[in-house]
């Protein structure tokens, strides 16, 4: 399968959803308004960011997991109608059958294994949300 193998993503499939476990992988999700300016930067700064949309008008970042639970990090995404998605818990993948509906589908798709760390997607954010505060110090890829 193209997800475990290339991108080294923990995907499981039932036969009809393509899904990952969070923890294993990161994801942030965040609506589409706030989203697309950080998906932008997000590919101007890095490589690459797997990021998937949804028919909802959300986006979802994936990362690396193991973010934990930084209040900082969950109130910034809780101010912009977004979250970080919960150890333990289920993301969907796109797959032909989402992508023909439209329900899920890959704004940027995943080429390799590289993903973002989680606090280095919300740091691009909080800049983004206030370019005089950065919430880390330290180097941010």
């Amino acid at each position: 399968m193209h997800y475990r193998n290339v991108c080294a993503l923990p995907a499981r499939t039932d036969g009809r959803m393509i899904t990952a476990r969070v923890g294993e992988v990161g994801a942030v999700m965040l609506p589409i308004d706030v989203g697309h300016p950080l998906h932008i930067r997000l590919r101007q700064l890095l490589a690459s960011c797997p990021v998937m949309s949804h028919a909802d008008k959300m986006l979802t970042f994936l990362t690396h997991g193991g973010f934990g639970s930084d209040p900082s990090g969950k109130a910034l995404l809780a101010g912009q109608g977004g979250r970080l998605v919960e150890d333990g818990h289920q993301i969907s993948l796109p797959s032909p059958i989402t992508e023909t509906t439209g329900n899920l589908r890959w704004a940027e798709p995943p080429v390799d294994a590289f993903r973002p760390r989680t606090d280095t997607v919300l740091e691009i954010l909080a800049f983004q949300t206030n370019p005089n505060r950065m919430r880390y110090e330290r180097r941010l890829i």
